[in-house]
């Protein structure tokens, strides 16, 4: 997200959260601002904190859309200057964007430091949100690729990346800094390995069962997982890559896990006494305001996909095989009647939302054909599409998301490459920024044949950045700034600014897509147009174990 899936690093949606720690970025902007930099070209991370280093320091931030310009940005600011250049930017697929123009650099003897954002070291290979392998992606391509411990001698090195950065062959320097250390696992509970008998017996004993749904169940028939979920009396709620796989109209159904929970959903789920796992790697946003004090019961095929600190069991198998770990069923008229009723105070909830975004998403899940290929993006408004019961796939729908990395305009891209003039409509649910990323090759898949249809959120620019950006403290603001359509894209593009005539501009929308004019629908939001996702106060909230404490807002 993006967007969405960093909140739980960042502040929360209706409030201003002051970190008691120190801003790990001040002691290392300060070493810029002796050196003499007065400019830095990138994008913040979600948190902020380097962007309000840069400007108590005065040192502004010239950024860009895409990663990959600010590179060169920076480079071409070194060419001519006295100093190297610096670029300062986020984490994981950050990161990567940079490759290519760190690889002109290096062979160029461009000096460039960049500084990235990372995750904690006692939160790397736990399926943390954008947590990659970066400084090995850098070794390559730079003089010189480190992690920073964030204490005091991080100055020091600071100091010796810019030297060396212009010490002949000049080249490019990273330096990675580092969240702070504290959200790792906690607790003596772990999970362990145990045979069908054994898990057999957990489920037997379990009074609240909840079924979550991942990825790796896709090929799960559908049927078994129903018959799972009534044969428990279990809560159904999936990952964002395991959407689709259970049908969301089922009344057993509860939404997406995690980060995404409204709060009917996410006081239920925190009842559950036993967290059946099936096909999920279990990374950060799925856990975001889980019950990880239940029985964790996880069934992947990859042993290196368990969290073994979640406690609980686990067993490496193929999730096709689910019916032989199912007791026989036993009511549980108490928790059947807790899930209806979070789902029943969900559709209410919903029922009242007079948000654009949320209408648009209600009514165009009316209007979809069955067999719609749903492709999601990562971003601000686009984030309703994630909030049950707001946009309930078809029944035979499929959904493609973004992995934990949610690199910006994935999904625009691969919705152009899954449409097919012959194929099922396919519908790219994405906002404005992301949408940008895309724009020279827009024009060519617009201009050919093909079921093809963006729903684009649009609210002028980064509205994620810019609404961090509010609600730190932080003065940059991130909107306002995109370039107008080319000329095909344009053409195929419909306005929407309000609800008045919404079902028919939709469905007439959809109609076009499917006679193979690819359409874009543009829903002008209002930057205040956010989903109510799980709110968490980045001070009470740890991850993965420790303290557990959410509060909902």
């Amino acid at each position: 997200m993006s967007a969405a899936m960093a909140a739980v690093r960042t502040a929360p949606m209706e409030a201003v959260v002051q970190h008691e720690e120190p801003n790990p970025w001040t002691r290392l902007v300060q070493v810029l601002a002796e050196a003499g930099t007065t400019r830095v070209f990138g994008l913040p991370d979600d948190d902020m904190q380097s962007q309000r280093a840069l400007e108590a320091a005065g040192i502004g931030m010239r950024w860009s859309t895409r990663q990959s310009s600010a590179v060169h940005m920076a480079a071409g600011a070194a060419r001519i200057g006295t100093s190297p250049g610096v670029c300062v930017v986020g984490r994981g697929p950050a990161v990567a964007a940079l490759v290519p123009g760190l690889l002109e650099a290096f062979h160029a003897h461009v000096p460039l430091v960049v500084l990235a954002a990372g995750t904690a070291e006692d939160r790397r290979g736990t399926g943390a949100f954008q947590d990659a392998p970066t400084v090995d992606l850098m070794a390559p391509v730079t003089k010189w690729a480190a992690r920073l411990s964030g204490g005091p001698g991080d100055a020091d090195l600071l100091r010796r990346a810019l030297a060396l950065a212009a010490q002949a062959p000049a080249g490019p320097v990273y330096l990675e800094v580092p969240d702070a250390a504290g959200l790792g696992p906690g607790g003596s509970r772990r999970s362990r390995s145990e045979d069908a008998t054994g898990i057999q017996g957990v489920l037997e004993r379990s009074e609240r069962p909840l079924l979550l749904i991942g990825g790796g169940a896709a090929d799960v028939p559908r049927a078994e997982l129903v018959r799972a979920a009534v044969r428990l009396g279990a809560g159904v709620v999936s990952t964002a890559s395991g959407r689709g796989i259970f049908p969301e109209s089922h009344p057993n159904y509860l939404g997406l896990a995690g980060l995404y929970m409204g709060t009917p959903v996410a006081r239920t789920v925190n009842h559950s006494d036993v967290v059946l796992s099936l096909g999920s790697s279990l990374e950060e946003t799925a856990l975001t305001g889980m019950p990880l004090q239940a029985e964790w019961i996880q069934i992947n095929a990859h042993a290196a996909d368990i969290r073994h600190w979640l406690p609980g069991a686990h067993r490496v198998m193929d999730a096709r095989d689910l019916a032989d770990l199912l007791p026989l069923p036993r009511p549980r008229a108490v928790w059947r009647a807790e899930v209806d009723s979070a789902r029943s105070e969900a559709l209410r909830v919903a029922a009242r939302e007079q948000s654009l975004s949320a209408q648009a998403l209600d009514r165009l899940a009316e209007v979809l054909p069955e067999d719609t290929v749903v492709v999601q993006e990562n971003g601000l408004h686009d984030i309703w599409s994630y909030c049950f019961p707001h946009f309930v796939l078809p029944e035979g729908a499929t959904c493609v998301a973004p992995s934990e990395q949610t690199t910006l305009g994935c999904g625009v891209a691969a919705a152009a490459g899954i449409a097919e003039r012959d194929g099922p409509l396919v519908a790219c649910l994405t906002g404005d920024t992301a949408l940008a990323t895309f724009r020279p090759d827009l024009e060519d898949q617009l201009a050919s044949p093909r079921p093809l249809l963006y729903i684009v959120f649009d609210d002028g620019g980064m509205g994620w950045l810019d609404r961090q950006a509010q609600l730190t403290g932080a003065g940059g603001r991130f909107v306002g700034r995109m370039t107008a359509p080319a000329p095909a894209e344009a053409q195929a593009t419909v306005h929407v600014s309000g609800t008045e005539g919404l079902s028919s501009v939709l469905a007439s929308a959809v109609e076009r897509a499917l006679r193979g004019q690819p359409t874009v629908v543009r829903l002008h939001v209002a930057p205040s147009d956010v989903a109510p996702v799980l709110r968490t106060d980045h001070d009470h909230l740890e991850f993965p174990g420790g303290r557990h404490e959410e509060e909902r807002r």
